[in-house]
């Protein structure tokens, strides 16, 4: 009888591409996620995460491409923060990996940056406690992205 709303989060980190294929490249990245979420029962869900996707890059038409692959989590704080102010630290509830799938898109905005939309859905629950709902991370981004 719960139910759950998304909430803000930071997704930040570093990538490496190879295109040894004319049209499809590979990007493997390294990022720091933040997972929140907004319970009904007054209280916040906050998972942060290390996530290495591995993704394979598409070029499509005009510059635009897509992104398809597999991501990995590995969870760096989970907590459960009610509206009393109180934090409880369930970490070791917390599957580990989390292994996910990704699908984004993006097109160049200049010679070194882009703008990207990311789907991550999860395929493992969240929790690994016998009693707990069979949540999974889905997450929705906009990223900028800046080559240096």
């Amino acid at each position: 009888g719960e139910s759950i709303s998304r909430g803000p989060g930071v997704l930040a980190g570093g990538w490496v591409a190879f295109q040894p294929w004319v049209p499809i490249g590979i990007q493997l990245e390294l990022v720091y996620a933040q997972k929140h979420s907004h319970l009904t029962s007054s209280s916040d869900l906050k998972l942060d995460y290390v996530e290495v996707p591995i993704l394979a890059k598409l070029k499509l038409f005009k510059s635009i491409y897509m992104l398809e692959g597999v991501a990995l989590g590995f969870p760096v704080s989970a907590k459960v923060s009610a509206s009393s102010g109180g934090d409880q630290d369930i970490k070791d509830q917390i599957n580990t990996p989390d292994i996910g799938m990704v699908i984004a898109g993006g097109v160049p905005i200049s010679g070194k940056a882009a703008i990207e939309f990311r789907y991550e859905g999860g395929f493992k629950t969240i929790s690994s406690s016998a009693n707990a709902a069979l949540q999974r991370n889905r997450s929705l981004s906009g990223i900028v992205r800046i080559k240096l």
